[in-house]
Protein backbone atom coordinates (compact mmCIF):
# COMPACT_ATOMS: atom_id res chain seq x y z
CA UNK A 1 0.00 0.00 0.00
CA UNK A 2 1.21 3.66 -0.79
CA UNK A 3 2.28 5.88 2.15
CA UNK A 4 2.30 9.47 1.83
CA UNK A 5 4.06 12.02 3.93
CA UNK A 6 3.06 15.41 2.85
CA UNK A 7 5.11 18.79 2.86
CA UNK A 8 3.67 21.64 2.47
CA UNK A 9 6.64 24.70 2.10
CA UNK A 10 5.04 28.23 1.53
CA UNK A 11 1.91 26.87 -0.43
CA UNK A 12 -0.43 29.36 -1.42
CA UNK A 13 -3.79 27.76 -2.28
CA UNK A 14 -5.61 30.81 -3.25
CA UNK A 15 -5.69 31.53 -6.75
CA UNK A 16 -4.48 35.33 -7.32
CA UNK A 17 -5.00 38.06 -9.82
CA UNK A 18 -1.55 37.12 -11.38
CA UNK A 19 -1.00 33.10 -10.53
CA UNK A 20 -3.33 30.43 -9.59
CA UNK A 21 -1.98 27.87 -7.19
CA UNK A 22 -1.08 24.64 -9.10
CA UNK A 23 -3.49 21.25 -8.73
CA UNK A 24 -1.46 18.79 -9.29
CA UNK A 25 1.87 17.48 -11.31
CA UNK A 26 1.92 14.78 -14.18
CA UNK A 27 4.37 11.99 -12.63
CA UNK A 28 4.06 9.33 -15.75
CA UNK A 29 2.73 9.46 -19.73
CA UNK A 30 2.22 6.44 -22.40
CA UNK A 31 1.15 6.84 -25.44
CA UNK A 32 -0.91 9.26 -26.51
CA UNK A 33 -2.36 11.64 -23.77
CA UNK A 34 -4.05 15.08 -24.83
CA UNK A 35 -4.04 18.59 -22.25
CA UNK A 36 -6.62 21.16 -22.88
CA UNK A 37 -5.55 23.50 -20.53
CA UNK A 38 -7.67 26.13 -18.33
CA UNK A 39 -4.91 28.64 -19.28
CA UNK A 40 -4.83 28.44 -22.61
CA UNK A 41 -8.43 28.49 -23.72
CA UNK A 42 -9.05 24.94 -24.60
CA UNK A 43 -5.72 24.73 -27.03
CA UNK A 44 -4.58 21.33 -26.86
CA UNK A 45 -0.85 20.21 -26.06
CA UNK A 46 1.04 16.88 -25.64
CA UNK A 47 1.32 15.86 -21.83
CA UNK A 48 4.43 15.16 -20.57
CA UNK A 49 5.87 13.66 -17.26
CA UNK A 50 6.11 16.86 -14.81
CA UNK A 51 3.41 19.15 -16.40
CA UNK A 52 2.07 20.81 -13.47
CA UNK A 53 -1.98 20.86 -13.83
CA UNK A 54 -4.29 23.34 -12.63
CA UNK A 55 -8.13 23.38 -11.99
CA UNK A 56 -9.95 23.88 -14.95
CA UNK A 57 -7.83 21.46 -16.88
CA UNK A 58 -9.18 18.75 -19.33
CA UNK A 59 -7.01 15.57 -19.69
CA UNK A 60 -7.55 13.03 -23.26
CA UNK A 61 -5.90 9.85 -23.56
CA UNK A 62 -6.06 8.43 -26.27
CA UNK A 63 -6.78 4.18 -27.40
CA UNK A 64 -3.24 3.81 -26.53
CA UNK A 65 -2.77 6.81 -23.75
CA UNK A 66 -2.34 6.66 -19.78
CA UNK A 67 -1.01 8.87 -17.51
CA UNK A 68 -0.57 8.97 -13.71
CA UNK A 69 -0.40 12.18 -11.51
CA UNK A 70 -0.36 13.38 -7.60
CA UNK A 71 -2.80 16.06 -6.52
CA UNK A 72 -0.89 18.68 -4.08
CA UNK A 73 -2.95 16.85 -1.16
CA UNK A 74 -0.85 13.57 -2.06
CA UNK A 75 -3.35 11.90 -3.73
CA UNK A 76 -2.66 9.41 -6.52
CA UNK A 77 -4.68 9.32 -9.90
CA UNK A 78 -3.87 6.72 -12.72
CA UNK A 79 -6.29 7.07 -15.88
CA UNK A 80 -6.79 4.37 -18.26
CA UNK A 81 -7.19 4.51 -22.20
CA UNK A 82 -9.81 6.39 -23.65
CA UNK A 83 -10.43 8.48 -20.68
CA UNK A 84 -12.09 11.85 -20.65
CA UNK A 85 -11.73 13.78 -17.23
CA UNK A 86 -11.62 17.38 -16.33
CA UNK A 87 -10.28 19.08 -12.81
CA UNK A 88 -12.66 21.45 -11.00
CA UNK A 89 -11.97 23.24 -7.96
CA UNK A 90 -16.06 23.11 -6.50
CA UNK A 91 -18.24 20.24 -6.00
CA UNK A 92 -21.46 19.35 -7.52
CA UNK A 93 -23.30 21.82 -5.54
CA UNK A 94 -20.90 24.81 -6.11
CA UNK A 95 -18.88 24.73 -3.09
CA UNK A 96 -14.93 24.81 -2.64
CA UNK A 97 -12.74 22.69 -0.95
CA UNK A 98 -10.22 22.59 1.53
CA UNK A 99 -8.04 19.86 -0.44
CA UNK A 100 -7.73 22.29 -3.48
CA UNK A 101 -9.92 20.37 -6.26
CA UNK A 102 -13.16 19.66 -4.94
CA UNK A 103 -14.31 17.52 -7.90
CA UNK A 104 -12.99 15.53 -11.25
CA UNK A 105 -15.61 15.38 -14.02
CA UNK A 106 -15.51 11.77 -15.97
CA UNK A 107 -17.43 12.22 -19.38
CA UNK A 108 -15.96 8.87 -20.16
CA UNK A 109 -13.04 5.84 -19.50
CA UNK A 110 -11.70 4.18 -16.63
CA UNK A 111 -9.91 6.40 -13.31
CA UNK A 112 -8.19 5.10 -10.71
CA UNK A 113 -7.41 6.96 -7.47
CA UNK A 114 -6.11 6.63 -4.14
CA UNK A 115 -7.23 9.53 -2.29
CA UNK A 116 -5.56 10.74 1.22
CA UNK A 117 -7.05 13.45 2.90
CA UNK A 118 -9.78 11.63 5.09
CA UNK A 119 -11.01 15.14 6.20
CA UNK A 120 -13.07 16.63 3.28
CA UNK A 121 -14.90 14.77 0.52
CA UNK A 122 -12.93 13.75 -3.73
CA UNK A 123 -15.83 14.01 -5.35
CA UNK A 124 -16.19 11.94 -9.06
CA UNK A 125 -18.99 13.72 -11.01
CA UNK A 126 -20.01 11.09 -13.77
CA UNK A 127 -23.33 11.34 -16.16
CA UNK A 128 -24.47 8.13 -14.50
CA UNK A 129 -24.04 9.02 -10.68
CA UNK A 130 -21.74 11.05 -8.43
CA UNK A 131 -19.20 8.75 -5.94
CA UNK A 132 -18.03 11.04 -3.13
CA UNK A 133 -15.27 9.68 -1.20
CA UNK A 134 -13.02 10.23 1.76
CA UNK A 135 -9.53 9.00 2.28
CA UNK A 136 -9.96 6.07 0.22
CA UNK A 137 -8.82 3.60 -2.93
CA UNK A 138 -11.19 3.22 -5.53
CA UNK A 139 -11.41 2.47 -9.51
CA UNK A 140 -14.59 3.83 -11.95
CA UNK A 141 -15.53 3.34 -14.89
CA UNK A 142 -17.49 5.40 -16.64
CA UNK A 143 -19.82 5.24 -20.37
CA UNK A 144 -22.03 7.74 -21.36
CA UNK A 145 -24.71 5.27 -19.85
CA UNK A 146 -23.54 3.89 -16.75
CA UNK A 147 -20.75 4.31 -13.76
CA UNK A 148 -19.30 0.79 -12.01
CA UNK A 149 -17.63 1.54 -9.09
CA UNK A 150 -15.02 -0.71 -7.57
CA UNK A 151 -13.57 -0.02 -3.92
CA UNK A 152 -10.66 -1.66 -2.52
CA UNK A 153 -10.82 0.23 0.67
CA UNK A 154 -12.28 3.02 2.67
CA UNK A 155 -16.50 4.52 1.60
CA UNK A 156 -17.52 5.22 -1.07
CA UNK A 157 -21.17 6.58 -1.42
CA UNK A 158 -22.89 7.32 -4.67
CA UNK A 159 -25.76 9.54 -5.46
CA UNK A 160 -27.74 10.89 -8.38
CA UNK A 161 -31.46 12.05 -8.72
CA UNK A 162 -32.73 9.03 -7.65
CA UNK A 163 -31.46 7.64 -4.91
CA UNK A 164 -27.95 6.83 -3.15
CA UNK A 165 -25.76 3.57 -1.83
CA UNK A 166 -22.81 3.59 -0.16
CA UNK A 167 -19.95 1.20 -0.49
CA UNK A 168 -17.20 -0.28 1.46
CA UNK A 169 -14.56 -2.11 1.41
CA UNK A 170 -13.90 -4.45 -1.23
CA UNK A 171 -17.06 -4.01 -3.21
CA UNK A 172 -18.88 -3.03 -6.17
CA UNK A 173 -21.63 -1.06 -7.84
CA UNK A 174 -22.72 -0.17 -11.32
CA UNK A 175 -25.49 1.91 -11.58
CA UNK A 176 -27.46 2.74 -15.12
CA UNK A 177 -28.54 6.73 -16.19
CA UNK A 178 -31.61 7.31 -15.35
CA UNK A 179 -31.48 4.40 -12.89
CA UNK A 180 -31.39 4.42 -8.84
CA UNK A 181 -28.60 3.43 -7.44
CA UNK A 182 -28.93 -0.46 -6.45
CA UNK A 183 -27.33 -2.74 -3.37
CA UNK A 184 -23.40 -3.22 -4.25
CA UNK A 185 -21.71 -6.24 -4.93
CA UNK A 186 -19.06 -8.02 -3.76
CA UNK A 187 -15.64 -7.69 -5.63
CA UNK A 188 -12.10 -9.77 -5.37
CA UNK A 189 -9.89 -6.63 -5.39
CA UNK A 190 -8.27 -6.13 -8.65
CA UNK A 191 -9.31 -3.55 -11.24
CA UNK A 192 -7.40 -5.16 -14.22
CA UNK A 193 -5.39 -2.17 -15.52
CA UNK A 194 -3.98 0.23 -12.38
CA UNK A 195 -0.90 -1.43 -12.14
CA UNK A 196 0.22 -1.45 -15.45
CA UNK A 197 0.35 2.56 -15.53
CA UNK A 198 3.45 4.21 -13.57
CA UNK A 199 3.44 5.97 -10.86
CA UNK A 200 5.97 8.75 -10.16
CA UNK A 201 9.33 8.58 -10.95
CA UNK A 202 10.74 9.30 -7.84
CA UNK A 203 9.88 8.87 -4.02
CA UNK A 204 9.70 12.98 -4.12
CA UNK A 205 7.35 15.50 -6.52
CA UNK A 206 7.99 18.93 -5.83
CA UNK A 207 5.73 21.51 -7.32
CA UNK A 208 7.67 25.18 -7.86
CA UNK A 209 5.32 28.14 -9.26
CA UNK A 210 5.03 32.21 -8.77
CA UNK A 211 2.18 33.41 -7.00
CA UNK A 212 1.50 36.82 -7.13
CA UNK A 213 5.48 37.61 -7.82
CA UNK A 214 6.38 35.40 -4.92
CA UNK A 215 8.09 32.13 -5.52
CA UNK A 216 6.84 29.01 -3.69
CA UNK A 217 6.63 25.25 -3.78
CA UNK A 218 5.08 22.08 -2.60
CA UNK A 219 6.60 19.07 -1.76
CA UNK A 220 5.36 15.90 -1.73
CA UNK A 221 7.25 12.66 -0.28
CA UNK A 222 5.99 9.40 -0.50
CA UNK A 223 7.16 5.30 -0.80
CA UNK A 224 5.51 3.00 -2.44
Amino acid sequence: MNKFLIAFLSLGLAATAMAAAPAGVVTSVSGKVSLYAAAKAGKSTALQPGAQLYAGDRLLTGANGRAAMVLTDGTQLKVNYNTDITLKDTDVSGKASPRGIARIAIALGGLWAKVTKKNSRLEFDTPSAVAAVKGTELSLDVTLDELCAKLKEGKLDINNDLGSSSLTQLQMLCVGKGHKPGAPQTWGGNDGWSSNVGGATSAQVEIKFNDGGQDKSVKLDYSK
